[in-house]
């Protein structure tokens, strides 16, 4: 940014909050672009569910649920930087999985009123940052749910589903399906969202919302 250079981060995109609010902060200052990589605001069914949401096809949202394990670790950390595995360098499967996961869930149904929750560290692997988490959150609009993940699963698994009143929807990177009392069925991607995807991300609510 001193440089006059715009700046794209990869996350973790800081250490702790402060040094991201002194990054946050440089940027404002310079004019100049700062953003972090969120891949999951592009999946199309990611895009789809927000604005079924904001549209109001389950009534009102009630419950959410999102997991995410993986087998990166299974067998061991053979394999893995050695800053990965430690918590004062950025490691630790909730910064670098869930940073995706906290992001997909504000973008889809609002910001964070209350989060408890705890992380899983092992100490017989030498690690100090987590290979597992698991919280209870309620968001702004009432909704209240679950986020949970491990990267030593015996596989890859990854399910979320909001709950509303009158529906609920459960999707993952690749599709979707609407389940009410007319049954289940595979959601399209409305041409408008397709069409702002396609697009790199301009508006589909309005002038000043973006994908």
């Amino acid at each position: 940014l001193a440089a006059g250079k715009h700046v794209l981060c990869e996350k973790p995109l800081a250490l702790d909050a402060g040094e991201a609010r002194e990054m946050r902060d440089a940027a404002e200052e310079s004019g100049l672009v700062h953003q972090l990589v969120h891949p999951q605001r592009w999946a199309a069914s990611h895009a789809t569910v927000r604005k079924l949401l904001r549209d109001g096809a389950l009534g009102m949202p009630l419950q959410a649920a999102f997991t995410f394990d993986h087998a990166m670790l299974a067998d061991g950390t053979a394999g893995m930087p050695d800053w990965w595995a430690h918590r004062a360098t950025g490691g630790g499967w909730l910064r670098n999985w869930n940073a995706h996961g906290i992001d997909l869930i504000r973008y889809i149904a609002g910001e964070f009123r209350a989060v408890s929750g705890k992380v899983h560290a092992d100490a017989a692997r030498g690690m100090t940052a987590d290979d597992g988490y698991v919280a209870n959150f309620i968001l702004d609009g009432g909704v209240q749910g679950t986020m949970s993940g491990s990267c030593r699963a015996r596989g890859f698994y990854m399910e979320s589903h909001v709950v509303g009143t009158d529906a609920t929807m459960g999707f993952d990177w690749a599709s979707l399906a609407l389940i009410d009392n007319d049954g289940s069925r595979t959601g399209a991607t409305p041409a408008d969202v397709a069409r702002a995807l396609l697009a790199g991300g301009q508006a589909v609510g309005g002038p000043d919302e973006r994908l």
